[in-house]
């Protein structure tokens, strides 16, 4: 890359400077709150299982009604047909 070694070395110690900081403070915020991080975590998987049941039972209900319906488009879940009179 025609970058001097002494220019490297440089511009590698600031960057990791800058990376360690960066991580050791986070580090140190995440660590104090790890509990509260893990019950909000684990609620949250929670109600995300929940809404994926639900809609994975909504969508195969809908199919199971959609492919019960006979020729005539009428679906199997209302009443009896109509009486027709002949005049």
């Amino acid at each position: 890359m025609r970058m001097s070694w002494k220019k490297f070395l440089v511009v590698d110690a600031a960057s990791a400077l800058f990376t360690i900081a960066l991580w050791g403070g986070l580090g140190y915020v995440g660590g104090n709150s790890i509990e509260t991080l893990r019950r909000d975590i684990t609620r949250i998987e929670h109600i995300s299982v929940a809404i994926l049941t639900i809609t994975i039972v909504t969508v195969m209900l809908f199919k199971y009604i959609k492919s019960r319906r006979n020729t005539s488009g009428r679906p199997l879940l209302q009443g009896p047909p109509k009486k027709i009179e002949f005049q």
